[in-house]
């Protein structure tokens, strides 16, 4: 994702503004969906279930998030602080080792030729599956699970950062 070239002279170190609006444009979308599902299958196609339960979107203040606005409503972000890893812990994790196993299994030559080739391009999506099914489950779990002490912790302590070892 983030091999696209942030100012045309170097490859990004992460999303670029744009990568993320196209992501963030495209959860939104399935989750609008979702979100009308339920609202049929369960509630009945009410509209005014559906207008009292849109979905909530949790996501930094990186720059690479910049111009979120223009996707979502303002009052379907979750209002955080400017670093919270610990409230995202799940995707922080999962991210960094992901990061980490792709820049060590792309070179340069497949970079420059991604770049002119469509997403889903079969080669690129293998690499993406096989990198992704590589992060450990019992991970997730762990950092799941411990979403609501830290929350817990976060609410009785005026919204700082939770300690270390609530990670």
């Amino acid at each position: 994702m983030w091999l696209q070239i942030e100012d045309r002279s170097r490859y990004a170190n992460g999303p670029c503004k744009e990568e993320w609006r196209h992501v963030l444009s495209s959860f939104a979308d399935i989750a609008v969906k979702v979100m009308e599902d339920v609202c049929e299958k369960e509630h009945g196609g009410d509209p005014k279930w559906l207008h009292e339960n849109q979905p909530i979107f949790s996501f930094d203040n990186s720059r690479a998030h910049n111009g979120w606005e223009q996707v979502i409503d303002i009052n379907n972000r979750a209002p955080l602080p400017a670093h919270s890893p610990d409230i995202h812990k799940v995707i922080e994790h999962s991210y960094a080792f992901f990061a980490n196993k792709f820049k060590g299994n792309v070179s340069i030559d497949f970079a420059r030729r991604w770049r002119l080739k469509l997403v889903e391009d079969m080669e690129w999506v293998a690499l993406v599956k096989g990198l992704y099914y590589q992060y450990p489950l019992e991970a997730v779990r762990a950092d799941v699970d411990s979403l609501p002490l830290t929350y817990s912790w976060i609410e009785q302590n005026g919204g700082k950062r939770a300690p270390k070892g609530l990670n």
